[in-house]
C-alpha cells in the first residue's frame, strides 16, 4: 500500500494521484491513524464497533440519568436524542445490520476526519455526549457519578483527537457484490480485504475547515461522479438490473 502526499486537486476536487480517483472501482474512507494499524492489519471488517459496547453502555444509561437526560434534546433529521442514536449504533452492531460506508469523491471524506465526526461517524455522539455530561455537572455534580468505563471511552476519543487524520483509497471486487448505493453514500455488506486498501494519504490538520468553505462544490462534483455514464453509482445500477 503507497502512502501518498496531500495535493489538492482544485478541478476535481479529489487529493489523491489521478491514476487512483480516475479508477471507478475505487472508493475512499475517511478516518484517523488510531484505527490505522487495525484497518491495514485487517482491512475493513463488517459490524466491528469502533469503540467497546459494554461502555457504551454505560454512558447510555449515564444519559438516561434524570439529572443528564434533560440536557440530551432531541436534534437533527431524525430528531434522535444523543442516547438514542448511541443506542441505535449499538443495536445495529449487536444485530449484524451495520454496512462499511464510503464515497467515490475522496475529499469528501474529510468530513469524517475533522470536527464532530473526527474518527468516523461512531464518534459523534460520544463527543456530544461528553458534552452534555459536562454541562449536566455544572449543576448537578453531587448527583452524578462517571463510572470508569465511560472515562476509559472518554480517553480514547482524546487519543483521538490528538492523531492524525487520514483518507484510504480501496479498490471494490470487482463483481460488486454486497455493494450499493444510497443518498450518493456507497456501502458494502461484507468485509473489504486489507488488499484491497491500494494506497492512502495523511490530511493536514488545516484542510478540513478549508474546505468545509467549498462543501456544496464538494456534493455536486460527487453526484457528477457517481451518475455520469461509466459512473460507479450506474454500474451499481446495471449490475442489479442484471441480477448481480
Amino acid at each position: 500500500m503507497m502512502q501518498y502526499e496531500y495535493q489538492f486537486d482544485p478541478a476535481y476536487l479529489e487529493i489523491f494521484p489521478s491514476e487512483i480517483f480516475s479508477d471507478n472501482s475505487v472508493v475512499f474512507h475517511g478516518t484517523n491513524e488510531y484505527h490505522s494499524l487495525n484497518i491495514e492489519k485487517n482491512g475493513f471488517v463488517v459490524n466491528t464497533s469502533a469503540y467497546n459496547l459494554e461502555q457504551a453502555q454505560k454512558l447510555v444509561e449515564l444519559l438516561e440519568h434524570p439529572d443528564v437526560s434533560k440536557y440530551d434534546v432531541k436534534k437533527g433529521f431524525f430528531q434522535w436524542t444523543t442516547a438514542h442514536g448511541a443506542r441505535h449504533y449499538m443495536e445495529s452492531i449487536e444485530k449484524n445490520s451495520f454496512r462499511l460506508s464510503f464515497s467515490a469523491l475522496s475529499s469528501a471524506c474529510i468530513a469524517f476526519t475533522e470536527g464532530p465526526r473526527k474518527g468516523g461517524q461512531a464518534f459523534a455522539d460520544i463527543r456530544q455526549a461528553r458534552e452534555i455530561i459536562s454541562r449536566a455537572m455544572i449543576e448537578h455534580k453531587n448527583s452524578i457519578v462517571i463510572p470508569p468505563e465511560i472515562n476509559d471511552l472518554f480517553q480514547q476519543l482524546n487519543h483521538i483527537d490528538q492523531s492524525r487524520n487520514v483518507i484510504y483509497a480501496i479498490r471494490l471486487p470487482k463483481d460488486l457484490d454486497g455493494i450499493t448505493c444510497e443518498n450518493n453514500v456507497i456501502y458494502s455488506k461484507k468485509s473489504i480485504s486489507a488488499d484491497n486498501i491500494v494506497g492512502k494519504v495523511i490530511i493536514p490538520d488545516e484542510e478540513g475547515l478549508r474546505l468545509s468553505a467549498i462543501k456544496a462544490s464538494i456534493n455536486q462534483k460527487l453526484k457528477e461522479k457517481l451518475f455520469h455514464n461509466a459512473g460507479l453509482a450506474i454500474r451499481l445500477h446495471r449490475n442489479e438490473q442484471h441480477g448481480g
